[in-house]
């Protein structure tokens, strides 16, 4: 099978995007190992921001959950279980261990540089999204311990609060808590990965 330059390029741009969304979000758990939820997960509980962006080789072991066990332990509490975000981890999920299957069964190129497409638009929201997230949760820790003239709100932190507010409303109209007035009379979708 022959696959051109541009599925390459965009595979490589799609995974590339992904990795960013997958360390923000390994980043941001790396700082929740007192949660309930870390405790479940021997990764979580012992390790430590140091440790996750550490070379160490003997930390590497800490750094091995994938992005479904991040998401399954932190995505309801950060409030991204929504449908973009699901749809973010199965598209990630096709793209880094499907896609040489499916293009050697249906080599439709047009098809998949569509949907490398899509899903590099959907990972550029997810981590805007969750640089929002991570931002807030600067800012909050920066205010509990009395640093808050150490932390400034940057333009592109705002608009990015704006996009985790945007999962955030997505998941309390998915659990039946809000209803979205564009989105009035739509049940709650049930497509849950």
């Amino acid at each position: 099978m022959i696959v051109s330059e541009k599925i390459y390029l965009k595979l490589g741009e799609a995974l590339f995007i992904a990795q960013k969304v997958e360390y923000i979000l390994y980043g941001i758990a790396s700082h929740m190992g007192h949660l309930e939820e870390a405790k479940k997960d021997w990764r979580f509980a012992k390790i430590t921001a140091k440790d996750f962006l550490s070379d160490d080789p003997e930390k590497r072991s800490l750094r091995t959950a994938t992005l479904g066990r991040l998401y399954k332990l932190f995505g309801e509490r950060l409030g991204i279980s929504s449908l973009p975000f699901d749809l973010f981890v199965k598209e990630r999920n096709f793209f880094a261990h499907e896609f040489f299957r499916a293009l050697s069964r249906n080599a439709n190129e047009a098809e998949y540089l569509k949907r490398l497409a899509d899903f590099i638009g959907l990972s550029t929201l997810t981590e805007k999204a969750l640089r929002g997230l991570l931002s807030e949760l600067m800012e909050a820790a920066a205010k509990k311990e009395g640093r808050e003239s150490e932390f400034k709100i940057q333009p592109e932190d705002k608009l990015n609060r704006n996009y985790y507010k945007a999962f955030v409303a997505l998941h309390l109209h998915e659990q039946g808590q809000i209803q979205l007035p564009q989105l009035n009379g739509l049940p709650p979708p049930q497509s849950k990965i």
